[in-house]
Formats: structure tokens, C-alpha cells, sequence
């Protein structure tokens, strides 16, 4: 069936998704969610103005894979060691840059978008996604459109898990829609994998999601940020294999292409057993 033939994906959705349910903590009663959601809307002209930007944030779309990094202006960083934690891209940005101030400037947070519909539907579903938490805490919502690729290089993030009165700071955001529940078989014997695991069951899928990663990967380096806030790209409502996609995403970063451009590298996840997993293929400790 062609991508454009085929069913919007969220159709196949497990009915929590519109619940309101999600594995990271517990999330507070929907009409709370839309509250926050039309606050936060409301507050990105005020915000904005005061940290210095224009009306809107400023985005640029890639609408097709970048050419390889050129090595020959490499950083040169030493590899860093994987840290994998169990919360959103936004709060890790905030933490981080509280202990590491010398970071301002160089974050790059990765917002695993939806490919079906404008933030998953965030603005009518209030919904309880990576994607939808990060835009109940930032300007996040303006630069996003159809999915391709976005590069909104300036968010402030005004809130911290929702939560107002925090102060706010800067990050650039990566945009990127994982696959949208990929066709799945049994996971092959042979490597470390846990009963009942799946992997994706077709080659251009594997292929895909290698490019996604490429191409974010190649946007941050090119805005010169060296700092990387990754997700589970996929392995959330879209169903595709986290075991799978993070040994996808290690092969990416181990690829020479990559070496040198990234001083450190973190990966925040929303859900305890698919962070669990995350830990074990990178082997990165919660520590």
C-alpha cells in the first residue's frame, strides 16, 4: 500500500494514547492538559518578546537528506560516554544546563514528531506524548508542520513538566518523525533479545529510521550543537522495536561520518521498560 493510500496511522493506536495515559508518572485529567496547553499558547508572544526574539520562532525546513558532514572542520571531541534517563528531552535540557551553564548555545533537543498529524494532534487531543510534552512546555507548537524534517533552532522552554514559575532558558529543537507503526515479526535468535521481542520486517524500514538518524545527526552538528538530547524515536505510540532502533541508533553514531562532532550525548526516555532496554543496547548506567 503506497504512503499515501495507506491508513492514517493513529487509527491503529491503542485507545490509551487519547486516555491520557502514559508510563511517565501520572499525568494530570485532560481538561488540566488543555488548561496548560491554551496557557501555554497564549504565553509564546510575551515569551519570546522578553528572551529577545521576534513574534515567531524561527524555524528552517529540510525537505531532503543533507550531504555528509565535512570532516575537515570537525571539532574533534572525544567520544562520549551514552547516559540514558528516564524522563522528556526538555526537563534533561533543563538539568543539565543548571550544572553546566558552559552548555547554553550548544543543545540540541530531538522531538520525535508525528508524521500524521500537525504535533500529534496536541491543540484538540492535550495528549500525553513526548511530542505533546514538549509543546505544553516551550514554543515548540509554532515552528511545527507537516512532518519532513524541521529545524525549529530556537525554542525557549518556559515551563519544566508542565509546571509554571520556572525560569526559562534556550535550546534549539530537531524535529523528526519516527516510522509510523512499521510492519513487525519475531526478532531473530541469536542476539540479546527478550521473549516476545519484534523487529521490523521490512529492509527500506531499517533504512529509513538509519536516515532519520543521519539527517539528525547532521542538522545539529551543522548548527554547531555538540550537545545532544535524544528520544526513543518510534517506540512510543508508533510501535516500532526499541531494541532494535537503539542498535540502529548506535550504528549511526559509530559511523566516521560522526566522530568528533559530539561532546556529550544523552537520550531521555518516557517509559521505564523501553528505557530499560535503551540502557542495555547503549550501555549507558541510570547513575
Amino acid at each position: 500500500m503506497s504512503r499515501t493510500s495507506r491508513p492514517r496511522a493513529y487509527n491503529n493506536l491503542p485507545q490509551e494514547r487519547y486516555q491520557g495515559r502514559a508510563s511517565f508518572g501520572e499525568p494530570p485529567p485532560k481538561e488540566i492538559r488543555k488548561k496548560l496547553a491554551d496557557e501555554t499558547l497564549s504565553m509564546i508572544p510575551s515569551v519570546l518578546t522578553t528572551m529577545g526574539f521576534g513574534e515567531q520562532p524561527e524555524s528552517t525546513l529540510f525537505s531532503s537528506q543533507l550531504e555528509p558532514l565535512d570532516n575537515s572542520i570537525c571539532p574533534g571531541y572525544t567520544f562520549p560516554d551514552l547516559k540514558v534517563r528516564y524522563a522528556d528531552t526538555f526537563s534533561l535540557a533543563r538539568q543539565l544546563l543548571k550544572t553546566r551553564p558552559d552548555y547554553l548555545g550548544k543543545v540540541a533537543v530531538l522531538n520525535c514528531a508525528s508524521d500524521t498529524e500537525l504535533a500529534g494532534g496536541w491543540r484538540h487531543r492535550s495528549g500525553t506524548t513526548q511530542e505533546d510534552a514538549l509543546c505544553y512546555s516551550s514554543t515548540l507548537w509554532p515552528t511545527l508542520d507537516r512532518w519532513k524534517s524541521k529545524y525549529p533552532w530556537r525554542n525557549t522552554v518556559n515551563r519544566s513538566g508542565g509546571n509554571a514559575g520556572e525560569d526559562w532558558t534556550t535550546v534549539s529543537v530537531v524535529s523528526v518523525a519516527g516510522l509510523a507503526c512499521p510492519p513487525l515479526v519475531p526478532a531473530q535468535k541469536g542476539k540479546a533479545r527478550g521473549e516476545g521481542e519484534m523487529q521490523m520486517k521490512l529492509e527500506k524500514d531499517v533504512h529509513t529510521i538509519k536516515e532519520r538518524f543521519r539527517m539528525i545527526l547532521r542538522m545539529a552538528a551543522r548548527q554547531d550543537k555538540s550537545l545532544l538530547l535524544l528520544a526513543a524515536l518510534g517506540c512510543g505510540v508508533w510501535k516500532c522495536p526499541p531494541r532494535q532502533i537503539a542498535e540502529l541508533l548506535k550504528e549511526c553514531l559509530g559511523e566516521p561520518e560522526f566522530n568528533g562532532w559530539f561532546e556529550d550525548i544523552w537520550v531521555g526516555i518516557y517509559d521505564e521498560e523501553v528505557c530499560r532496554i535503551w540502557r542495555e543496547v547503549l550501555g549507558a548506567g541510570s547513575s
